[in-house]
């Protein structure tokens, strides 16, 4: 683990070119290799930002996906909400004012085409 270490305080490639691990080694030649070839060492990068900006696409569209679904979810919740608040009032009606419950939809203004799918659910 200390070498581990020694290896990430390095100030430069000579000092962990010293180190004496087989992996550091490994890294150490490695690196040589990639930093004598620019055409090795442009691939490598244009990788790299290719790899970021797939990585940025996956998170933006990640984000879309959460508010769209929160919305949805939202919209979804505000309509059920509606619907249950409309069907008590008309049940309220229903019973205080003794209306049919036609008549207790009519007072509350709740269109012909919705009335039927009320009806339905009392």
């Amino acid at each position: 683990m200390l070498v581990r270490a020694e290896a990430f305080n390095a100030g430069d490639w000579e000092t962990i070119s010293k180190i004496e691990r087989p992996g550091i080694k490994e890294a150490v030649k490695t690196m040589e290799s990639i930093m004598a070839n620019p055409d090795q060492r442009q691939l490598i990068w244009d990788r790299h930002l290719a790899l970021m900006d797939y990585n940025s696409e996956l998170i933006s569209a990640r984000q879309e996906g959460r508010e769209e679904g929160w919305e949805e979810g939202l919209e979804e919740g505000l309509g059920k909400g509606i619907i249950q608040t409309r069907l008590e009032s008309i049940k309220s009606l229903m019973t205080t004012l003794k209306l049919s419950s036609k008549e207790a939809m009519d007072a509350l203004q709740i269109s012909s085409e919705d009335q039927e799918e009320y009806a339905a659910q009392l």
